[in-house]
């Protein structure tokens, strides 16, 4: 096992268990189950294979998802919830850390000449 990454169907798998219910909280060893790997397998073919913890590569996947929703008019806690952050504070805390700014800065700053 030392050097696999997960095949393509397994990050399909992976992908819709993680996105088609953004409010369900999967643990590593329900993921791992679903590749027929262990929790510790899992994690390590899961970072070769993507690069990042399958916990950040969500989140990415989330803030991607935020990002989309602030295009529209729907309030910040709306969003947050949404994409599956516990709440609006949620959001701006994960949001701040890895974009750089609040989703309200942010959209300001893409969307204050429309």
């Amino acid at each position: 096992m030392a050097g696999s990454k997960l095949s393509g169907h397994d990050v399909a798998r992976i992908e819709e268990l993680l996105l088609d219910d953004v409010s369900a909280d999967r643990s590593v060893a329900e993921l791992a189950g679903a590749c027929g790997l262990s929790a510790g397998q899992f994690s390590r073919a899961f970072r070769r294979t993507l690069g990042t913890s399958p916990h950040q590569w969500l989140l990415e996947q989330r803030i991607a998802r935020a990002k989309c929703l602030l295009r529209g008019k729907q309030s910040i806690s709306e969003v947050a919830f949404e994409c599956g952050f516990a709440d609006q504070s949620h959001l701006t805390r994960v949001f701040l850390r890895k974009v750089g700014m609040t989703p309200g800065e942010w959209r300001r700053a893409k969307y204050s000449d429309a």
